[in-house]
This record gives C-alpha cells, sequence and structure tokens, in this order.
C-alpha cells in the first residue's frame, strides 16, 4: 500500500472514531459540561492518534527517500558512519602528531576549512593539485592509483590548517552533518560564536 493509501485509511479510521465517540458519549447520558468535557477530551486523543500517525508515516517516507537518494536515515547514523566518522577523527588526530608539526600538534590547534560540493565534483582532484601539497590524515583518496570519492570525508593537512572534504553522501545527509558538527566540536575545533 502505498503512502497515499495510508493516509487514507488513516483519516476514514479517524472520522470513524470521531463518530463513535460522539454517539458513546451521547449513551452516557451526561448533562453540560461533563458531557462537553468528554467529547472534547475523547476528540483531543483522536487528534493524538491520528498526528502520530501522519508523523510516522511521513517519517518513514523521508526515510525511504534518503535510503534511495544514497544518504542514511537518522537511525542509521548510530551504527556505520558515526563509526566510519569517529575512526577519522581518532586517524587524523594519531597522524597529524606524527606530521612536520610535532608529537604535540592537535586538530583543535589548527583552522579547519570544509571542501564541499556535490558528488563526483572533483573535489578531491583539485584539492590535490592545488599547489598546498596537502598530507592526507583520514580517508581515503586512491584505489588503484585512480581518486576515488569521498565517502564519507577526508581530513587533510595543507599550510598549517585542516581541510575537511565532505563526500557527496554526506552532503545529502542533514543526519551525518549534525553528527559531523557534533564531533567537531568534542574536539573543540567548532566552538560556538560568541558575542561581544
Amino acid at each position: 500500500m502505498g503512502p497515499f493509501g495510508s493516509y487514507l485509511i488513516s483519516a476514514v479510521l479517524f472520522v470513524i472514531y470521531m463518530a463513535l465517540s460522539w454517539v458513546i458519549t451521547g449513551m452516557l447520558h451526561l448533562t453540560g459540561n461533563a458531557e462537553m468535557m468528554a467529547r472534547m477530551f475523547l476528540m483531543a486523543v483522536g487528534m493524538g492518534a491520528f498526528g502520530y500517525v501522519f508523523f510516522y508515516i511521513s517519517d518513514r517516507q523521508n526515510r525511504q527517500r534518503a535510503v534511495a537518494q544514497g544518504g542514511v536515515p537518522g537511525a542509521a547514523v548510530a551504527g556505520g558512519v558515526k563509526v566510519e566518522i569517529d575512526v577519522l577523527f581518532r586517524q587524523a588526530q594519531t597522524k597529524l602528531s606524527q606530521s612536520r608539526l610535532g608529537k604535540d600538534a592537535k586538530l583543535r590547534n589548527l583552522p579547519v576549512f570544509f571542501v564541499i560540493g556535490e558528488g563526483a565534483s572533483a573535489k578531491t582532484s583539485v584539492f590535490v593539485n592545488s599547489g598546498t601539497e596537502p598530507d592526507l590524515l583520514s580517508g581515503q583518496v586512491y584505489q588503484a592509483k585512480d581518486i576515488v570519492s569521498t565517502r564519507p570525508a577526508n581530513l587533510w593537512l595543507a599550510q598549517q590548517a585542516i581541510f575537511l572534504e565532505g563526500g557527496g553522501a554526506l552532503i545529502n545527509s542533514p543526519d551525518w552533518w549534525v553528527y559531523l558538527l557534533k564531533r567537531l566540536r568534542r574536539f573543540g575545533i567548532v566552538s560556538p560564536a560568541r558575542r561581544g
């Protein structure tokens, strides 16, 4: 059954529920405010249930759409992608401490620049050939001497700065971005804007 069928069935059930609640409240022989309050309560329960069903159907459609577009629904961020992003940052920190900056070098002490764009838009090729002489801290760039698509990100060291290159799937998934930014904040790399 498609989404329209689900909405139609839930709307019909909502109307039936409202009619039954109206009839049952009338059969209780409540008077005045008690009858009105009982009907309002039952209507609120019915509207809440309909709202929940509507939200559930919409959320399920959004997750299916995200998977179809190569993104990942929010639940998947807790799994493989979350681990992958965590590993990228750990590898980057380890490799940074082994770099020419020395063992005391920390990700949080360097500025971060984002390299973003659509998938397969040659971000990696342009950056590698940009003349900045980047060192890959974490991620995968080459496979059999060919530059491959970034998944989900590459972290680079160039010109005493960190360059975070987001892959196409990362660009298309708000959940991945949110997790990535939280991870950056945990490392102390991105701090909230200060006033004053």
